[in-house]
């Protein structure tokens, strides 16, 4: 008797848990939707300050960025050179697109967080009927089927 008891409440409980928890979760996005649409507003403005606080830095003193740069092209002018030089082999160095890298990374990390996003709401569901079925260990005294 009170086995059944504190079976039914666990089980009201996980269902009450289940519900605040996906409540929650959209009266969060609910609340947010304003202030996203908000910030993506202000990105434009923002990417404009970036680019003119870069294109002032760009301007003033070399970065530790811009010597490697230097540094890198002045390796391959030596190695030009000494390719044209008889008796060496030739070596074809090209310089790779210094952004692609972080666009591919970019692509990667997006797909990856649509991939959760997609994947949320199937977790939650399967996890609420996990909780909300009441398979029990057969009994002799009971029938197989749950009653509800």
């Amino acid at each position: 008797m009170l086995a059944g008891i504190v079976c039914v409440a666990a089980l009201y409980l996980a269902r009450s848990f289940v519900l605040l928890l996906v409540g929650s979760v959209s009266w969060i996005g609910y609340a947010a939707g304003d202030q996203a649409t908000g910030m993506i507003e202000k990105l434009p403005d923002a990417a404009r300050k970036l680019r003119q606080k870069m294109s002032s830095t760009i301007g003033s003193a070399p970065s530790a960025l811009q010597n490697v740069q230097e540094a890198t092209n002045e390796l391959q002018r030596v190695a030009a050179d000494a390719a044209r030089k008889p008796g060496t082999r030739s070596v074809l160095a090209v310089a790779p697109d210094s952004s692609s890298w972080l666009l591919n990374y970019a692509l990667a990390q997006s797909a990856l967080l649509m991939s959760v996003v997609a994947q949320t709401p199937i977790v939650l569901l399967l996890a609420y009927f996990l909780l909300a079925s009441r398979w029990q260990q057969p009994d002799a005294r009971r029938s197989r089927t749950p009653s509800f």
